[in-house]
């Protein structure tokens, strides 16, 4: 599919409130997967989309950045009626959830040009770090850059504490998550923007690593502890 190129500076201002409306419906106050998450990485989307924009290389479509950015994590919910009737399979991938329920609330929202709804689904489905895919347009690889930075530096610490302790991790566990995961991060960002602005929040979460290790030598780990990806 040819996609518009066309740059929009800014999404329109109606459509991106009823968007904002939906995060702030549907996600929970959790630090881990919350509406501040997604906020977050709607602002760091517009940042990153900045910095290239002022780089004079790429063009961005706003519209399907904005609207994959405010949808990409709506799989991680139950349901969301009755904006989204459907509700996708519970052992999906979240990603793939999230397509699902993207397609249908942007049919219902209001205003959302159709045309550019198979480019959002596009882009959230190649967010996912457990997916392993490279995105295929650069509102793909923004997004997927801007969710990847919300898990480094202070916030990305708090995040994935956070979803230990709602997962009943052990604090091995945590360590592994780092190191398997969160570690990994900065090198497999794309845009340069993303990069720049990685430096620091992972020099961050690298000192705390090595600060955790070092409290955790000679603590012996529970005979049933898994890391989980």
């Amino acid at each position: 599919m040819a996609l518009n190129r066309k740059s929009t500076a800014h999404m329109n201002a109606d459509i991106e409130a009823r968007l904002h409306e939906v995060v702030d419906r549907y996600f929970p106050d959790s630090l881990a997967h919350g509406r501040g998450h997604v906020l977050r990485v709607v602002a760091s989307c517009k940042e990153i989309a900045t910095g290239i924009e002022a780089e004079g290389m790429r063009r961005i479509d706003r519209d399907v950045l904005l609207a994959a950015a405010y949808l990409h994590d709506t799989g991680r919910l139950g349901d969301m009626q009755p904006l989204a009737r459907a509700v996708p399979p519970a052992g999906a991938p979240h990603a793939a959830r999230s397509v699902d329920f993207a397609r249908e609330i942007l049919h219902n929202v209001g205003g959302f040009p159709l045309a550019k709804i198979p480019a959002v689904e596009q882009s959230i489905l190649a967010h996912s770090f457990s997916k392993g895919e490279r995105p295929a347009t650069i509102e793909g690889e923004i997004l997927s850059d801007a969710d990847k930075l919300d898990a480094l530096g202070a916030q990305g610490i708090i995040r994935t504490v956070a979803y230990s302790v709602e997962n009943s991790r052990s604090l091995q566990d945590t360590l592994a998550h780092f190191n398997e995961k969160i570690l990994k991060l900065k090198d497999l960002l794309y845009t340069n923007p993303a990069r720049r602005i990685a430096e620091a929040k992972h020099e961050l979460v690298a000192r705390f690593v090595d600060d955790l290790v070092h409290g955790l030598a000679g603590v012996p780990e529970r005979a049933d502890s898994t890391s989980s990806k």
